[in-house]
């Protein structure tokens, strides 16, 4: 729909996540969740790096518009929110899976089986299950690729940029500075400069 329009409103694939469907108890629910675990887990995933913690919503976003395009159930889907959110409830319960929790004092079970507690709770107050299901699949692929890979091949496959790091520190957003580069000087170039040299003082 983004692109069939007679001019593209290329907008709509970062605004779609910060529009909501109207008023409900399930939105309510969910806005809970994202301030307790998703702030969580974001404190204790990222210390402090903003940049990293934007990197990785960017990240989890292109996932699921990505997945919007790939799973048939979850096709024209307007509204990636509430998948966003369950996103974050998946990695934080895969940071801390044994953690007990109680749902409304009621239930209790461990974090590791919370997304899914959560995703029926939402079914049975009327809710559809494809935003959670996205949500927990886009957590899961994302989990993959930044924790499980880089343990059992020691490479990583998503790193920061470091334009979005000097962008984040430049605006006193984050602590944690650019990486800087240093130019090691190559001795087989040849290539003439200016006023370079080891250097004397005027009175020597």
């Amino acid at each position: 729909m983004v692109f069939k329009l007679p001019v593209p409103q290329i907008w709509r694939l970062v605004t779609n996540f910060t529009v909501v469907d109207g008023f409900s108890l399930n939105l309510v629910f969910q806005l809970v969740w994202l301030i307790r675990y998703g702030a969580a887990y974001e404190s204790a995933k990222f210390l402090g790096n903003v940049a990293d913690a934007i990197y990785m919503l960017l990240v989890g976003m292109i996932i699921i518009l990505a997945m919007d395009l790939c799973v048939p159930f979850a096709f024209h889907a307007f509204w990636h929110g509430p998948s966003l959110i369950f996103m974050m409830l998946y990695l934080w319960s895969k940071q801390n899976p044994n953690t007990p929790i109680s749902l409304f004092g009621i239930i209790n079970l461990q974090a590791v089986y919370l997304p899914f507690a959560l995703l029926a709770l939402d079914v049975v107050q009327g809710g559809s299950p494809k935003s959670g299901i996205v949500g927990i699949l886009a957590g899961h692929v994302y989990y993959f690729l930044t924790d499980v890979y880089p343990r059992a091949n020691g490479r990583h496959l998503i790193k920061t940029p470091q334009w979005l790091v000097r962008l984040v520190y430049r605006f006193g957003l984050s602590p944690v500075r650019p990486i800087q580069v240093n130019v090691q000087h190559n001795p087989a170039d040849t290539r003439f400069r200016a006023f370079q040299g080891s250097g004397r003082r005027l009175a020597d």
